[in-house]
Order: C-alpha cells, then sequence, then structure tokens
C-alpha cells in the first residue's frame, strides 16, 4: 500500500494464515484467486475485510488521496462491485448489504445441504423406476424396487409390454413381478426435485438415471400410463 494520510487496518497477512492453513490442496488455488482478486483491485492493493462465510473479500487501493473499494464473493475473480470514496465510512451502507445478500444465500444453501443429508427415499418393495436413455433413438426400461436400506436400493429389471405406433416408435409399459434378469442393482437414490419431498432418482451409470413412476389406482388395480420409444432401425 501506498503512503497515505489516511491510516485503516488491512487484513491481507490475516488472509493469508487462514490460506496457509488449509488443507494442502486447497492451499494453491485459495492463494491463486487472492492474487487474482488484489491484482483486479488495482496498484498494492490490499484485503480490508474477508468473510469465510461466502468467500467475500474487499480489496481497497489509495488513489490520489481517495480509497478504490472491490468486492468479490464465491469463487469470483471478476469483482461485484467497485466504488471509489475518500472515506471508509461512505462505503458501508452499500457495505451493509452486500453481506447481508450473500449472508442469506449462505444460509439457504446451509439449509438445502442439510436438508439433502437428511432426506430419505419414500420407497416401498414393488415400487417401479422408469429410464428412458439414447441419442438417436430412445430405449425405455424398467426397474422394481426389491430392498429399501436408507438412501440405497435394490433394483431388478422387469419386462414391459410393447406397443407399435409404427415400425419405428409407439408405446410401452411396465410389467410388475416379471423380472428379466436375477441381476440386483444396488443404487443411491437421490432427490430430484427439492420442493417435492417424494421425487426420486437413481444413476444406474453416465448415460442412464431412472426415475420412480407413480401409477394410478384404477378400481383398485395399479394402471401406470405408457412411455414412448422410438427406433431408428
Amino acid at each position: 500500500m501506498t503512503a497515505s494520510s489516511i491510516t485503516i487496518q488491512t487484513r491481507t497477512a490475516e488472509l493469508m494464515a487462514f490460506i496457509q492453513a488449509l488443507p494442502a490442496a486447497k492451499q494453491e488455488s485459495a492463494r491463486q484467486l487472492l492474487e487474482q482478486r488484489l491484482a483486479k483491485s488495482g496498484p498494492e492493493s490490499e484485503v480490508l475485510y474477508w468473510y469465510p462465510e461466502f468467500n467475500g473479500v474487499v480489496c481497497v487501493c489509495f488513489l490520489r488521496g481517495r480509497m478504490l473499494f472491490s468486492a468479490f464473493s464465491g469463487r469470483k475473480g471478476k469483482p461485484d462491485f467497485t466504488y471509489t470514496f475518500s472515506a471508509v465510512e461512505q462505503l458501508e451502507g452499500h457495505l451493509g448489504r452486500w453481506v447481508a445478500f450473500h449472508n442469506a444465500v449462505a444460509e439457504r444453501k446451509a439449509l438445502e445441504q442439510a436438508q439433502k443429508a437428511a432426506w430419505l427415499p419414500k420407497l416401498n418393495i414393488g415400487d417401479v423406476f422408469v429410464s428412458q436413455w439414447g441419442y438417436e433413438q430412445t430405449n425405455v426400461d424398467y426397474y422394481q424396487v426389491v430392498a429399501v436400506n436408507g438412501k440405497f436400493v435394490d433394483l431388478r429389471k422387469i419386462d414391459k409390454e410393447v406397443n407399435f405406433a409404427s415400425e419405428k416408435h409407439g408405446a410401452c409399459r411396465p410389467i410388475p413381478d416379471c423380472f428379466v434378469s436375477d441381476e440386483v442393482l444396488t443404487k443411491k437414490a437421490y432427490q430430484f426435485n427439492t420442493l417435492d419431498p417424494e421425487s426420486c432418482v437413481i444413476k444406474l451409470n453416465s448415460y442412464e438415471s431412472a426415475f420412480i413412476k407413480k401409477p394410478k389406482l384404477v378400481e383398485g388395480k395399479k394402471v401406470y400410463e405408457s412411455d414412448m420409444w422410438t427406433a431408428n432401425y
């Protein structure tokens, strides 16, 4: 920082000590981010405030008797705002709103993560999942739940009733309890929609996911809606 009649306390050394105490795998990226932010904030800039709750940093740079303030959040290398004032007190209103906003975002994310960690699938043995996958065509597969253990689900593939609208497309429905293989897939279930606690998805592999398929009750019997399939050969 260049010499100035304005005396303020900076926290660059404090933030650097915090970074050096991080796990080794995180230190280099955190140091590079801080250096990038300081470089964006002007020559010989320093950290004025930092907020570990949302990885927020406010940097200050002295320019001809005035101060340039730059604020960063998250993993951004570009400032959220940049203001020039002659006194730190002039920054307070802008800073208060900025901190309040990012604190609220951080609190909401923490709550969502806690809810995600506590979520358990509401599944029963006999429930059916549907997988629709393919690049040039749409393949449809069905899986039936045979066991539930917390977030982990045992699935077996079941047969389907296939109807043709043409040679290359049509509709199909699952046939519960009609297993086509003895193979049991043990997979972890995830909440698909945070607004719907009963939503559920299971990742089968890198290209295929299965979603819970809810039947309708018609005269006391479970009836599944059909799913569309396509073929290119």
